[in-house]
């Protein structure tokens, strides 16, 4: 007897990546206030809001960008917490904002990212 199987090709679902603050287990602690200063180094820092199994291992990114600039982004730090200098190139414009995205990853393969941004001053 023949028999006949027809296989769909089907595209794998694309994850949303989840940027409402409200759902993120983690907020953005470091650097405090609305202002930065390029020329020295910046700490930053995670600090999480909800602690499970997911997020015991969480691994980040901390991204830059000034539109002022006319750059692109730049990786500026990886993981929970470190220093990051933002680059010469991007500090261009005195008085520009810094958009600082941090972008994160559960150890159950959930993405989020938070959005802040900061006036460089001179």
């Amino acid at each position: 007897m023949l028999r006949y199987y027809y296989f769909e090709s089907q595209d794998p679902p694309v994850q949303e990546i989840e940027s409402d603050p409200a759902k993120a287990p983690f907020e953005i602690a470091e650097p405090p206030g609305d202002q930065l200063n390029p020329r020295i180094p910046t700490p930053f820092k995670v600090k999480l809001t909800r602690t499970n199994r997911a997020t015991r291992n969480m691994q980040y990114i901390w991204w830059g960008e000034v539109v002022a600039g006319g750059e692109g982004t730049r990786v500026l730090g990886l993981g929970a917490s470190g220093n990051f200098t933002v680059p010469a190139d991007l500090a261009r414009t005195p008085g520009a904002n810094l958009n600082l995205r941090v972008q994160a990853i559960n150890a159950n393969g959930k993405a989020y990212e938070l959005n802040k941004v900061y006036r460089l001053t001179p």
